[in-house]
Formats: C-alpha cells, sequence, structure tokens
C-alpha cells in the first residue's frame, strides 16, 4: 500500500511493480543446500468448484477433484527457511531433483 501512495498507483499495480522489483535484485533467489531434519508436502490451491462463477466451473469436478487446481511443493527445514514452488505435478519423477538440489 505504501509503495502505492508513494508512486501515486492503485494497489494492484504497486503489487506487480513491487514483484518485478524483486525478480530483478533477487532473480531465481533458493535457499542454501543444508542437512539436518526437513519437512516436504505438497497442495492444491485453487478453491472449491461450487463457489466458482458459473462460467468458470469445471463439469463434472465434484469432491476432491484436482482439476482445475495448481500444485504447490514446499521444503522446510525445522526451525529455518522454507521454500515452495509450483509444480506442473506431484509424481516422484517432478519432485525428487527439487528435493535433491535443496538437502544434504
Amino acid at each position: 500500500m505504501q509503495l502505492g501512495r508513494d508512486l501515486g498507483i492503485d494497489k494492484k499495480n504497486a503489487w506487480f511493480v513491487l514483484h518485478r522489483i524483486r525478480e530483478t535484485f533477487f532473480p531465481n533467489q533458493k535457499p542454501q543446500v543444508k542437512d539436518g531434519l526437513f519437512h516436504v508436502d505438497e497442495t492444491f490451491i485453487g478453491g472449491k468448484n461450487k463457489n466458482r462463477h458459473a462460467h468458470k466451473k469445471i463439469e463434472n469436478s465434484q469432491g476432491r477433484s484436482l482439476e482445475g487446481k495448481t500444485a504447490v511443493f514446499g521444503v522446510m527445514q525445522t526451525g529455518g527457511e522454507m521454500f515452495a514452488v509450483k509444480v506442473p505435478d506431484t509424481k516422484t519423477e517432478t519432485l525428487k531433483p527439487i528435493i535433491e538440489a535443496l538437502i544434504e
């Protein structure tokens, strides 16, 4: 909100500008490779189908359907940093290289 007030733009444009600034100064920022105890998990972001507008609803996707949702995978060191990334799927072939790159 402060950036928007300082630049004289609305909060939506300020949010966009802020993310471009972060990408410029901190490209591909990843946590250091570490050892210790880690927790890994994935989740699906996208909300319930019944809460969507009529034109955005997906046919035959009642219950725990993953259609129309985005998979996010996270690795967190106990008492330390957390790293999360959008992944195309939650298959072992996709997640294992991410884990191996972050953990010794």
